[in-house]
């Protein structure tokens, strides 16, 4: 009963602005960062937005670096960047929109990074920018971004199931 209060703990701690991710969270709330390049950043930890939404960044909404890194089940809106992937690579991305950002709904300059159910919109920029080799995109959305939907800049990618629009 202890280990399940303490885990239970641990995985609903809400995000804050600012802060590296490095363990299991799950957001209660919508998050605004006007003051933080990125908002936050999530350091081979994990981020279930429970459908909440991110808005209003400085510059990168959110940062995912190091390896293994999770992101899940939200948004960001109006940031420079939506969701920044670097950093050794390996991460995963599912269930999430980047929307009327300043720039590239995702940027992905890491390998071994896994997308699914994505979808960049209205993004002034690209809506997947991929600058890095090895990334599988399944069943992902690039609609109405002012550049390219789906920018391959780097080779050795697999794309099955997208669609730019």
């Amino acid at each position: 009963l202890l280990l399940t209060s303490i885990l239970s703990a641990r995985v609903t701690a809400q995000v804050a602005c600012g802060d590296v991710v490095s363990d299991d969270r799950a957001m209660t709330a919508d998050l605004n960062c006007p003051a933080h390049d990125p908002a936050f950043t999530i350091a081979g930890g994990s981020v279930n937005m429970n459908g909440h939404q991110l808005t209003g960044c400085l510059g990168n909404g959110i940062a995912i670096t190091g390896s293994g890194g999770e992101l899940r089940n939200g948004s960001v809106f109006n940031c420079a960047v939506g969701v920044l992937l670097a950093g050794s690579g390996g991460h995963a991305v599912s269930n999430f929109v980047a929307r009327g950002n300043a720039s590239d709904g995702f940027r992905i300059s890491s390998s071994g990074n896994k997308l699914r159910n994505t979808a960049a919109v209205n993004n002034t920029g690209d809506g997947y920018e991929i600058s890095a080799g090895e990334n599988k995109l399944d069943r992902n959305f690039a609609i109405n971004n002012s550049d390219m939907g789906f920018n391959l800049v780097a080779n050795k990618n697999k794309l099955a199931g997208n669609q730019a629009i």
